[in-house]
């Protein structure tokens, strides 16, 4: 964003198109080793969230476990289903507050969009379930609370606005009871989640949903394929890298500003695994600046007008 701040700084991530990733903490390198059935199915993408940062990802997609591992004394750990990550919470943060404290013009997402086991209000105690929320809630303080957008400034500040305040960081939070006694989260973004492995049905789902209105909340279309269970057992896809590799040329035509399909007119945040397989990141910079000049062009006009 920093390179086009002057052209877009007066736009609401609300108006952006926004690159992003799909489980974003489920990362790890290709390894033969250990190219096992569950790590092809598990993980979503090759780069740590740091580097997933500096390449230009403006939206992490996490999804948390409150859950022994190993016996770490670590209880929040990223997971990808009932699939736990290496990585802890902490460790993540800690990546995205380096880069919020290299990046001072650059302005990102974190959604929290699903917490797993140790979360279910149908498996543990409403006061285990509170003190759960609360130890996410302070580790994301511990290490961003400089940074973190008050609901006072909302969806709608500009870039300029975040920026000049230094609060940089939004964070969208899947549980709803603690959107209104905590200052700094907001509700998570809407995914548009295709929840299929065909390319066909994935492309038709978005020709159908991603222009619809979606008023004042940030919406995510989620352009992975989706394995299905059975086709995990019998490994009918080499994993959710060969199916990110096969959806991800269709997903960056359908989003190119010469496309028939006309997805970048509507586009907010896109997520895709394995991201460096697409150029979603440059197609999104590319957006932006096509809308800014058209907003300055409206703008332009309606002072004739008046």
């Amino acid at each position: 964003m920093e390179k086009s701040v002057d052209a877009i700084g007066d736009m609401s991530l609300l108006e952006l198109m926004i690159p992003g990733t799909h489980n974003s903490a489920s990362y790890g390198r290709f390894s033969h080793k250990d190219n096992t059935l569950m790590s092809k199915y598990s993980l979503c993408q090759d780069e740590t969230v740091f580097n997933q940062l500096v390449y230009g990802i403006r939206f992490l997609d996490l999804r948390v476990a409150y859950d022994t591992v190993n016996g770490n004394r670590s209880k929040l750990w990223i997971v990808h289903g009932p699939v736990p990550m290496k990585q802890t919470l902490d460790s993540v943060l800690l990546q995205v507050r380096r880069f919020v404290e290299l990046a001072p013009k650059e302005v990102l997402v974190i959604d929290f969009h699903r917490f797993e086991k140790g979360f279910n209000k149908d498996e543990i105690s409403q006061r285990l379930l509170r003190r759960h929320h609360r130890k996410v809630l302070a580790l994301i303080l511990k290490h961003l609370s400089a940074y973190l957008v008050p609901q006072t400034m909302g969806l709608h500040s500009t870039l300029n606005e975040l920026i000049a305040n230094n609060k940089r960081v939004i964070v969208g939070y899947a549980s709803d009871q603690y959107l209104s006694n905590k200052t700094f989260v907001f509700p998570k973004a809407r995914h548009l989640w295709p929840n299929t492995d065909d390319t066909e049905e994935l492309v038709e789902y978005f020709n159908e949903t991603l222009c619809d209105i979606y008023p004042n909340q940030l919406f995510s279309a989620m352009v992975q394929l989706t394995a299905d269970k059975f086709g995990i057992i019998i490994d009918r896809y080499n994993g959710l890298r060969t199916m990110a590799h096969t959806v991800n040329p269709e997903i960056a035509k359908g989003f190119s500003a010469d496309s028939p399909l006309g997805w970048a007119n509507c586009a907010n945040v896109v997520a895709s695994d394995f991201f460096l397989s697409n150029n979603l990141i440059d197609i999104s910079i590319k957006t932006n600046l096509n809308r800014s000049k058209r907003s300055a062009n409206h703008t332009k006009m309606d002072s004739k007008l008046n």
